[in-house]
């Protein structure tokens, strides 16, 4: 597990270290042509300081009152050889000026270049190190020892929801004896019609959580999505990480929960067969205060719940459409959008009916269901409330898979070594050629300032 994520990382890593090769060796060929250059420019300056010293030598020879007028010729058709020698001499100077200059902006560049290679470097082999630390805890996740001890407890939660009998050895308690005792105690003290709202009611608080769950969820994925094209790699490489971790949550947790998970569900309904009974005057009061499931009591509460429930839902339904609408358009007005007028009709229509099954609803009637669940001691309603819970832990015990996570898993970490490459390459190239626009802006501004002169060198025929 997790192999492809650290081939990645140690490619990663091999990739930064041929890359810092590179750019060390640019470095110091950069260094020695520095030096080189200095060298050569230290020889036009000192040939010119000579040019200099012979020239002054020859004006001061030709000015000699002693000098016949052939002589002063022949020295003067010697200085002009001299100026013209300093001219191209000027020409050389500034070549090798402009060499120099070069390479020193070559050295600074590959400097540079070597600091991020080795900054990428430390970066990459701590990313290697998790990730072989990583792989180490997912291949454990996996091992067989793992899946032997939560295929036992699966067998056991499939058995106990069956109803199959369960043998255990001698002296040991029964698992289908402590469901069965949990399972008494539910039905006998809670009757069956409050039960059932009860359990709807709950279901209703569970549904509106999976409602929120369903609202954040798409606005993350328009948000990546959004990302993904704005940002172009990087963004989609922060959506597959999500999705990865998500995926890797998941595994985890199976891996390392579900023996614990199926000996919290036993302890639940241990709890409840070994809480207080009920009193012979609490079972009479919740007896007198009994209504049929028909009663409208109880008809008038599902549907003002049912009511509050749709109205809850499409609220965040209309906030969706308004997101959908900006996201097509982001400076259009959303509540001119059609999808989000239409979610807000249906709302306006939810919000009649609740108000219509809020007066249904009479004071009355609740205050008739306030009693009857009033009678119901607050420890009762906890054993339901464990019971329901403990239930719910077998059932997504009994259905776990290793393989539909590993699968999962799996995918997702493909997907996320492909964007990972993928964004690696870019900021490589962008750092390629950040590194060559800085050497060639700065080789252009050194031509830029030394224009003039080398212009009229030029122009006079140094070069």
């Amino acid at each position: 597990m997790a192999a492809a994520l650290t081939t990645y990382y140690q490619d990663r890593y091999n990739s930064f270290v041929s890359l810092n090769d590179i750019a060390l060796a640019d470095f110091t060929a950069a260094s020695d042509d520095l030096k080189s250059a200095l060298a050569s420019y230290q020889l036009a300056v000192d040939a010119g300081a000579e040019l200099d010293s012979s020239i002054a030598a020859k004006r001061a020879e030709m000015s000699a009152a002693s000098k016949m007028p052939s002589d002063v010729e022949t020295l003067a058709e010697e200085l002009r050889q001299l100026l013209i020698d300093r001219r191209h001499n000027t020409a050389t100077i500034a070549n090798a000026a402009e060499d120099f200059k070069f390479a020193e902006i070559a050295v600074t560049t590959t400097e540079t270049r070597l600091a991020e290679l080795d900054s990428l470097l430390t970066q990459s082999a701590a990313g290697l190190a998790a990730a072989q630390q990583r792989e180490t805890q997912h291949d454990s996740w996996v091992s067989s020892e793992i899946e032997d001890d939560i295929t036992v407890v699966r067998d056991l939660a499939t058995a106990l929801l069956a109803e199959n009998p369960i043998t255990v050895a001698d002296g040991e308690t029964n698992p289908a004896d402590v469901l069965a005792a949990a399972t008494a105690r539910i039905d006998g003290d809670i009757p069956e019609v409050l039960l059932a709202r009860a359990r709807a009611r709950a279901a209703l608080a569970a549904g509106k959580l999976t409602e929120f769950q369903t609202y954040r969820a798409s606005i993350d994925n328009d948000l990546f999505s959004h990302g993904a094209s704005s940002s172009g790699s990087s963004g989609l490489l922060a959506q597959r990480w999500a999705e990865y971790e998500a995926t890797e949550s998941d595994l985890r947790n199976y891996a390392l929960n579900s023996v614990n998970q199926y000996d919290l569900a036993l302890n639940l309904l241990t709890s409840i067969g070994a809480s207080q009974d009920l009193t012979q005057a609490e079972s009479d009061r919740i007896t007198e205060q009994t209504l049929a499931v028909d009663a409208d009591e109880i008809t008038t509460e599902a549907t003002l719940h049912d009511a509050r429930a749709a109205v809850a839902a499409q609220k965040l339904t209309v906030e969706l459409a308004i997101v959908a609408a900006r996201v097509a358009d982001v400076n259009a007005v959303p509540t001119a959008d059609p999808g989000v007028i239409s979610a807000q009709d249906d709302l306006a229509t939810m919000e009649t009916d609740l108000a219509s099954a809020e007066a249904a609803h009479t004071e009355e009637f609740a205050s008739a269901i306030d009693l009857w669940e009033g009678a119901i001691p607050d420890a009762i309603w906890a054993n339901l409330q464990a019971y329901d819970s403990a239930i719910g832990i077998l059932t997504a015990l009994s259905t776990s898979n290793a393989s539909t996570l590993t699968t999962a898993f799996t995918n997702t970490e493909d997907a996320l070594v492909i964007a990972a490459i993928a964004d690696d390459n870019n900021i490589k190239l962008d750092q390629t050629l950040a590194a060559a626009s800085t050497m060639a802006n700065m080789n252009t501004e050194y031509i830029s300032s030394v224009r003039q002169a080398v212009g009229l060198s030029a122009m006079r025929g140094d070069y």
